[in-house]
């Protein structure tokens, strides 16, 4: 089932850009196509390879392949190399593919209808959905029947008071039983330790409540609040097992729990359902955005190269990786978004885009890249010069032996004397100017060096 459009920004070929609405909804995988709205220019996969093509298939523009061992599995995923084939007609640069809900496919998703198997005491649930696709009036309807088996059994609870927790603070929660999925449920290990089971671990907001209120059973229900809409109707628990359970209930407390992110949403556990006792270490963070206005572009290609910097930069500075598999929580890859437009003559446009080629070569540019570089490569790593050029480490201090004095800033003048050295430790500008510190408190024949590192030499 395929609900989503793609728009195509930046592609030389002109006619290749534009959204591209999926033909058939119903197809999946390398079975499904894309047209654009002209109706001129198809995107679709052959042996697996997606193409944008003429409707006739024998002219190509672009095709992909991928930039991993992974298939392509959609033509806008991350793997995605678009290239001009061999003999292609495709014009640089490359096509930017994003992708959208289309907005002509209505879903419909019918009330669940529920029925009981008396035979083989099993809740069947039937749920019909619906896809309208209202550009072409075609409809595709899905069936999912459910059977839940239905047992009842009496559960042995080991109490506790918790008297321990306050009300107004957050805590962690695990729940026993059918309330578990409510709750953390941690990732649990076979009794062969190298073998992980098959349950997933929750996410790392799941289960994290405030606790607002304690109360008796007696309490609730003066209050007006229907403990089984509350709790065990959202999650498809009967009536039957409710009654089963009133006997524990009713004799313990019950934890008015809150949602910390949406607090309209209220939870009514009975202390007798929770599963050991709830964590109190959990701090509350903020989700951070990077937001910055670039001015006037005439077109968002250009900007391309910088989306591929900033996700660099995140990377290796910061650790933010925004791979589906990483292990950061809802960390997003930058976007480079369109916002206001303005008119202007051609002539006024190219006065500003000259403006900022002339403050790329600036000497405030250059400090500030500069800046940058000392930033990003503030750690001491091993280089091995037999491969990589040392031209790239002019200006960084590299140790030629063991000895704490052999240390050699790489200039223009002395580059080729060193180049083709391997696995030469390679130090960053805050160990650089420590080495300088050290020495100059330690050997009278270094004093004349500048501390900074900006000028003067080592061990030469």
């Amino acid at each position: 089932m395929e609900l989503n459009g793609i728009t195509v920004d930046g592609a030389g070929t002109s006619a290749v850009r534009g959204m591209f609405l999926c033909d058939d909804m119903s197809r999946s995988g390398y079975n499904r196509t894309w047209t654009n709205t002209n109706n001129e220019i198809l995107l679709y996969a052959d042996n697996k390879t997606w193409k944008f093509t003429d409707l006739n298939k024998e002219t190509i523009y672009y095709q992909c392949s991928s930039l991993d061992e992974r298939p392509v599995a959609n033509p806008w995923d991350r793997n995605a190399g678009w290239v001009i084939p061999e003999g292609g007609y495709g014009e640089a640069p490359i096509p930017l593919l994003t992708v959208f809900t289309n907005p002509n496919i209505v879903v419909d998703v019918e009330e669940p209808i529920e029925e009981y198997d008396e035979e083989t005491n099993e809740k069947i649930i039937t749920t019909v959905t619906t896809y309208t696709d209202v550009s072409t009036g075609s409809v595709r309807k899905e069936t999912d029947v459910t059977r839940e088996k239905i047992v009842y059994k009496a559960q042995s609870v080991e109490r506790g008071l918790q008297s321990n927790l306050s009300v107004g603070k957050v805590y962690r929660f695990s729940f026993i039983g059918e309330f578990k999925s409510l709750g953390y449920v941690p990732k649990l290990q076979s009794v062969d330790t190298t073998e992980e089971t098959t349950e997933e671990e929750t996410e790392p907001a799941t289960g994290i409540f405030k606790l607002t209120k304690v109360m008796s059973y007696l309490d609730l229900l003066t209050s007006g609040i229907d403990l089984f809409e509350n709790l065990y109707n959202p999650l498809g628990l009967s009536k039957d097992l409710f009654e089963f359970d009133q006997a524990n209930i009713g004799s313990g407390s019950i934890y008015e729990l809150t949602d910390t992110v949406d607090s309209t949403k209220i939870l009514y556990m009975p202390a007798c359902f929770i599963d050991g006792t709830p964590d109190s270490s959990v701090e509350e963070y903020n989700r951070m955005m990077l937001i910055t206005d670039l001015g006037y572009f005439s077109d968002v290609s250009i900007l391309a190269e910088l989306q591929e910097i900033i996700q660099s930069v995140l990377l290796c500075k910061f650790g933010l990786d925004s791979d589906e598999d990483s292990t950061n929580m809802n960390v997003n890859p930058p976007q480079i978004v369109t916002g206001d437009s303005t008119w202007m003559h051609v002539e006024d446009y190219n006065k500003l885009d000259a403006a900022r080629v002339e403050i790329q070569g600036s000497d405030k540019a250059v400090q500030a890249y500069n800046e940058l570089t000392n930033k990003l490569l503030d750690n001491d790593i091993y280089v091995d010069f037999s491969i990589v050029p040392i031209r790239k480490y002019i200006g960084r201090l590299i140790k030629i032996s063991n000895e704490p004095e052999e240390w050699v800033r790489i200039t223009e003048e002395n580059m080729d004397q060193y180049d083709g050295h391997a696995y030469l430790m390679c130090v960053s500008p805050t160990t650089y100017r420590e080495i300088n510190r050290k020495l100059l408190t330690q050997l009278d024949a270094y004093e004349d060096i500048i501390v900074n590192g900006q000028t003067g030499s080592i061990g030469q």
